[in-house]
């Protein structure tokens, strides 16, 4: 059992990509199951000694219980040692299989034993138990309708004037089958759901772990940019007050095309540091709020559109008002730099951007389009994580910030191809309860 934990602990290493990550994931169940094969080997040993001894078993039937219990041991031995040579056995497919043979086992002992009042019949209820816990949803539902068949056949070889109800009469057969079946499928259901929610439970933590990460890149590259414009405006203070003395001392140069480019470039360093220490001025103002979102988005698009009247800019939005709780700052830098974007992808023509806002299912959305060239599918899949840009002077923090808000709200960022050409980026959060008006 040494070597077989290792070999999966190497398996679950080595594994690479979704379909590696489920082979390593079966061949851990195999592996348990082949331990709890070895210790349900040694109960019904156990047990075949204790019924032998207060004649629950009798000689005749011996023989066949040990002959399952024998075929029970080859068929493990013979698992281990193919997982132990080839890892890449196991599947769902397999365990299953794996799980139909201990369920056939544990039906036949079970119909030579006394049948659904053997005492250990409970051990049926533990395997419906087991089939959502283990196998997926597909191979879950077909391990059900086998353990039906399987209590079904037991319950047929039963004596049933064992089946009394305090001092009444014995149960009609197909009564009592029907009350076994219905415990049964009682608790493939509540696992099934108890294992659901967990799956959802543990798919939730990897979202917010993610979301955490997202935080966490987020504040650390807020942290290198306060420390690159600290360090850089010093230099470039000097650079901009040597530039204004060589210009009142040599007019000529003053005047010289370089020398104008070189000052213009410094400017939009200065305009660009500035910036940086305005975001981190207005981080302490992120704080929630409630807002209006409708007429929000208005006031953003308005004094966006006055410094680029060369672009036409359509709100489509409900007449009603839609209420939620944001960091003003915040949200309105996301949408500043979702409408520069679609600006940028607008250039030689294509000068329509549309935005609108909507309520759907509890959440409020706001989608920007534009008629751009849209975006090849390599960068779409990339395009929020940091410093990836399809613009040749872009950081690719825009929709990195962006989405990282949508995750904080517990709201998404969505990415879409427009009909006709262009893209469609959609942020969605929740509104609050009651909030349209």
């Amino acid at each position: 059992m040494r070597g077989l934990s290792a070999k999966v602990l190497r398996t679950a290493c080595d594994v690479g990509g979704d379909g590696g990550a489920d082979a390593g994931v079966a061949l851990g169940k195999l592996a348990w199951l082949v331990r709890l094969r070895w210790l349900a080997v040694a109960a019904q040993l156990v047990c075949a000694g204790l019924g032998y001894k207060y004649g629950l078993l009798t000689p005749a039937e011996m023989p066949a219980y040990l002959a399952i219990v024998c075929s029970l041991i080859t068929f493990n031995a013979a698992t281990q040692v193919a997982l132990e040579r080839r890892p890449d056995w196991a599947s769902a497919r397999m365990t299953f299989l794996q799980m139909a043979v201990d369920l056939l086992a544990l039906s036949v002992l079970l119909s030579v034993t006394g049948g659904c009042f053997n005492p250990l019949f409970a051990l049926i209820y533990l395997h419906a138990a087991l089939g959502p816990l283990i196998l997926g949803a597909r191979w879950s539902k077909a391990y059900l309708a086998l353990t039906v068949v399987c209590l079904a056949l037991v319950c047929a070889g039963s004596d049933m004037t064992m089946a009394k109800m305090g001092h009444g009469p014995s149960l009609p057969r197909e009564l009592h089958l029907a009350a076994e079946v219905f415990v049964v499928v009682v608790i493939w259901f509540l696992t099934y759901w108890f294992s659901a929610s967990v799956g959802h439970m543990r798919t939730e933590m990897g979202r917010l772990q993610r979301q955490q990460q997202r935080s966490d890149h987020l504040r650390a590259l807020g942290a290198m940019a306060a420390s690159f414009s600290h360090e850089f405006s010093t230099p470039l203070n000097t650079a901009k007050i040597r530039s204004e003395r060589l210009a009142r001392r040599l007019p000529v140069v003053a005047r010289d095309d370089d020398f104008l480019a070189a000052r213009k470039a410094l400017e939009q360093c200065e305009a660009t540091l500035r910036e940086l220490f305005d975001c981190d001025q207005n981080a302490f103002a992120a704080r929630f709020e409630q807002i209006d979102l409708v007429q929000f988005v208005r006031r953003v698009c308005d004094r966006w559109q006055t410094d680029r009247s060369d672009l036409n800019l359509s709100l489509a939005a409900p007449p009603p008002s839609l209420f939620c709780k944001a960091p003003q700052v915040v949200l309105a830098k996301s949408l500043v730099d979702l409408l520069d974007n679609a600006a940028d992808a607008s250039r030689g023509g294509a000068s329509q951007i549309d935005v609108a806002v909507a309520a759907t299912g509890g959440h409020a959305t706001v989608s920007v389009a534009d008629r751009g060239l849209g975006l090849p599918p390599s960068v779409k899949t990339r395009l929020g994580d940091p410093f990836v840009s399809t613009k040749p002077d872009g950081i690719g923090l825009g929709l990195y910030s962006a989405n990282a808000l949508m995750e904080a709200l517990g709201g998404f960022l969505r990415i879409e191809s427009r009909e006709r050409g262009g893209t469609i980026i959609t942020l969605s959060f929740p509104l609050e309860q009651g909030a349209t008006a």
